[in-house]
Order: structure tokens, then sequence, then C-alpha cells
């Protein structure tokens, strides 16, 4: 019995050494808690992802940078004048080597002759008057135009060389006699073909065809705008 009164004593006192020693430890605990709440607060530095991958370095500086390739410039032709006859082939051509063109039909005014002449005086009695004097200056083949827009005015000839023409004219005005140099059109249907805008690729190829079919036709190069 006394054995078992010493032990309960034992049992008891170790017990509250154990209780003693754990209220000890908690209380340090909540003393390094407050002393955490209390401490400053250490400073930290915050980059972002993209703040990191957007910061030269010497390896990204020192990579090569991309050459740009220089735009080809395209050209632009134009074949001017065309015979009507001669552009359905012309434009058959064209077509079959992908070549891009327009053609346009217009009235070309030719230049066939030169006619010389004494203007319209006041009136027709003064361009007969006169008529007769270059007669009797021993020149032929000259004549009184007595109606139309021309009335009263005296021909002298057409030329069809404009040199000679004006040779013709200096003789009269040698002889104090006021004469005009007129040129004589014959209108007819042609086309001017426009092509372009082409690569130097298809310029080659354009000009290959007009040196080798159509030779005859006159072009040159032009801006594309």
């Amino acid at each position: 019995m006394k054995r078992f009164i010493a032990f309960l004593a034992f049992f008891n006192v170790a017990v509250a050494s154990i209780y003693h020693f754990q209220l000890f430890d908690f209380s340090n605990d909540l003393g390094n808690v407050d002393t955490a709440l209390s401490a400053p607060a250490l400073e930290t530095s915050i980059m972002l992802v993209s703040e990191h991958f957007m910061q030269p370095t010497a390896a990204t500086s020192a990579l090569p940078k991309l050459k740009e390739e220089p735009i080809e410039e395209k050209v632009c032709y134009l074949i001017d004048p065309v015979e009507e006859a001669v552009v359905v082939s012309l434009s058959t051509e064209l077509a079959s080597a992908n070549l891009v063109f327009s053609d346009v039909l217009y009235q070309s005014n030719e230049v066939t002759s030169h006619w010389v002449h004494i203007p319209a005086l006041e009136s027709l009695a003064e361009a007969h008057a006169l008529h007769a004097e270059i007669l009797a200056l021993g020149v032929e083949d000259i004549y009184v135009i007595e109606a139309g827009k021309n009335k009263n005015s005296i021909s002298l000839g057409i030329y069809r060389d404009h040199a000679a023409a004006v040779s013709h004219a200096e003789w009269f005005a040698k002889k104090n006699i006021d004469v005009e140099i007129a040129p004589r059109y014959k209108s007819h249907t042609v086309y001017r073909v426009d092509v372009g805008p082409l690569f130097a690729q298809q310029g080659e190829i354009l000009l290959s065809i007009l040196e080798g079919k159509f030779s005859e036709l006159k072009y040159q190069k032009k801006s594309c705008k």
C-alpha cells in the first residue's frame, strides 16, 4: 500500500513537470510570433516575366539583324501606233505570255503633204488680179479658190516634202508676196497598247516578242503611275 501511494506521488510530480515545460515552450512560441509581427518587413524586388525578357543582354545585342529584301520595281511599256490589222495578232501574243495589257482605239492624223498658198484676200476680184501678176512671173499650176472655207485664196502648190514646200515659199517671199504653208492630214484608225505593270523577267519576255515578231512597231518604257 505504501508503495502504491509513493508511485501516485511520483506520477503527479512528473505530470506537473511536463505541463510546466509545455507552457514555457508555448509562451516562447508566442513571443517569437510577436517578434515576427513587430519586425520590419523585408524589402522584396519583383520583376515581371515580360520585363525580364525585354532586358537587352550581350547575347541578344550580338545577334545579326535581318536584312530587308529590296522590293522589285515594276515597269510599263507603251506601244503606239498599232494598226488595226496588227493589233489582233499582238494581243494574242501578249495574252499567251500572260502579260497585262490594254488597248485604246483612236483617230490618228498623219501629215501627208504641205500646201503652199496665199491666204484669202478681201475680194474675189483682188484674188484674180494677184493671180494674173503671179502668172506674169512665169509661175504655172496656180489657181484661185472661189468657194468654200478657203474662198479668195490662191493655191501655189502641194508638196510631199516639207523642205520643198519651204523652198517654194521662200521664192515668193523674195518677190514680196506673202505666202503660208499648211500641213494636210490623212486620218485613220489606230490603237495604243499599254502593257504592264511587269516584273523585270516579264519585261524581257515582252521585248523578245516585240523585237521578234513585231519589229516594225514603235514602243517605249514609261512610268506605271
